[in-house]
């Protein structure tokens, strides 16, 4: 006897998502992400996305410095903040006919921080509402008389303080907090932060939240790498003036947009290494690279020559974005 079992498939949830960059976030007198630029993943499976894919495409394809925080809005038009893949699954959960295109912005390391609540929050303060405007009688049956007279116990400002109370703390405000204590020990752990902000105030802070809290100290401490890229024209001249003949090529690119300028490639020759390689050297030269592992990521390419007693002697360096003809020639 033959048996067929019929196995029914899960339903594929296909979504479109919108990445929103090349912009700047308005924060008074409403949050506001104001840009134009856009780029689209469209009939993408909602079971494939995870958090890591969509920061790497923000970093690698659309150029960003860094994504300190994922942020998404909903249809309402207010933001919320996306942490990890447990983040992406509670977006996902409210995925449906209508809801299907979704938006998403970020705000890079180099900027400061917006005030969002996070996702995983939302159903959270929907079902706080529902119990501060709702009351039972003894016996368990609502009563809407009970229930407007009992809300006056309850002023607006009152409110106010309970919706605070279950709002996550953004990282702004533990920087604030833990400034004076990380200036007096930098070796202050984000653990110790971590354990801290619970016993003090009975929060349960997010490590990636902490961490970006102790880099806004720090920076503001020892100053951010995106205001060194600023001086790198003024540092281009000052190795003109101080070394004649040295050969210093600052290459940035520039959007039409916004007239935001980014750093591609510098190359620096001495004059000083022209002349030993000339006048003492082998006439030979070696190329090699190396990639850079820090936040800015992109390539160190260097030639390197050879003296009769087989020492190297650096000629030229360059640090570029990858590593092609352009960035060689």
């Amino acid at each position: 006897m033959l048996f067929l079992v019929c196995l029914r498939l899960p339903k594929i949830v296909l979504v479109d998502l919108v990445f929103h960059y090349g912009g700047k976030w308005i924060r008074e007198p409403k949050l506001l992400y104001e840009g134009k630029l856009v780029y689209k993943w469209e009939g993408y499976d909602s079971d494939l996305l995870s958090f890591i894919d969509i920061t790497n495409e923000y970093i690698n394809l659309l150029g960003c410095v860094g994504v300190q925080q994922l942020i998404v809005s909903v249809l309402s038009g207010k933001y919320y903040e996306i942490e990890g893949d447990e983040g992406i699954r509670t977006l996902l959960s409210f995925v449906n006919d209508k809801f299907y295109v979704i938006n998403l912005f970020v705000v890079e390391d180099c900027e400061l921080d917006v005030d969002v609540e996070n996702i995983t929050k939302m159903l959270e303060t929907v079902v706080v509402i529902d119990d501060i405007s709702t009351d039972c009688t003894f016996d368990g049956s609502e009563n809407d008389s009970d229930t407007s007279s009992d809300n006056s116990d309850y002023n607006s400002e009152e409110l106010e303080v309970l919706a605070q109370a279950r709002r996550r703390v953004s990282a702004t405000t533990i920087a604030f907090y833990f400034k004076e204590k990380l200036q007096a020990n930098p070796k202050y752990k984000i653990k110790e932060m971590r354990v801290d902000m619970k016993t003090a105030f009975n929060i349960k802070a997010h490590f990636e939240k902490c961490k970006r809290a102790k880099r806004m100290i720090l920076e503001d401490m020892e100053g951010s790498f995106c205001d060194d890229y600023k001086k790198l024209i003024g540092y281009a001249n000052a190795l003109k003036e101080s070394n004649p003949g040295t050969d210093v090529v600052l290459k940035v690119s520039r959007n039409p947009l916004d007239e935001k300028r980014k750093f591609l490639r510098m190359y620096i020759c001495f004059e000083a290494f022209k002349n030993g390689f000339k006048n003492g050297l082998r006439p030979f030269i070696d190329l090699d690279g190396t990639f850079l592992k820090g936040k800015a990521k992109g390539q160190l390419l260097c030639a390197i020559g050879q003296d009769s007693m087989n020492h190297f002697h650096l000629i030229v360096w360059a640090i570029v974005d990858k590593e092609y003809k352009a960035s060689w020639v």
